[in-house]
């Protein structure tokens, strides 16, 4: 419920007469991370992700964009794997990972945006590359990111006494009905 709060405190600001606030379609949207490691790679994904973005359907532009997400909910198929990451994360003392955008540059498809990731208890400015599309009525804005998870304070995992990568690829798809 806070981070509900949260997303309206942070959009009323940013709210004009002319723009909508449009909510992320659960079923079609998912955030998910790559993980390195010598021996293997994986992927752990998440459909419960809420991500509200400010458009202006005037202009059919992105305004301010906020995503959030419980740690617990990503998912990479295998649970002791994800116990760990848990355990290293701190999940029960950090249990939302979540961005706020509202530095969007867009040009023919293609935006950059610039905000915050917080993670782990730790907030950076980031700057995000994503491409969007318009069928019909249903936007998509899809996009990746890197992200360090040393810059998050977050101890690193092992496996066989050998470090994953400390480096970690968000990708994210996110569709919004334009018409709402």
């Amino acid at each position: 419920m806070a981070v509900f709060i949260g997303f309206f405190l942070y959009f009323g600001e940013k709210t004009t007469s002319s723009n909508v606030k449009l909510f992320a379609l659960p079923s079609q949207s998912s955030v998910s991370y790559e993980g390195f490691h010598p021996l293997h790679n994986w992927t752990a994904k998440s459909n419960a992700v809420v991500c509200v973005i400010n458009y202006n359907p005037d202009k059919q532009e992105i305004v301010t964009v906020a995503a959030s997400a419980k740690v617990v909910s990503f998912d990479s198929k295998n649970s002791n794997r994800d116990s760990n990451a848990m355990e290293k994360i701190e999940a029960l003392l950090f249990p939302r990972v979540s961005f706020t955008g509202d530095s969007i540059v867009a040009n023919a498809g293609k935006m950059t945006i610039v905000g915050n990731l917080s993670f782990h208890g730790v907030t950076k400015q980031i700057s995000v590359n994503a491409q969007t599309s318009l069928k019909g009525n249903k936007m998509k804005v899809e996009g990746s990111f890197p992200v360090d998870l040393k810059e998050y304070n977050i101890l690193i995992p092992s496996l066989l006494g050998t470090s994953i990568k400390e480096e970690i690829i968000v990708k994210f798809t996110f569709v919004f009905d334009v018409n709402q």
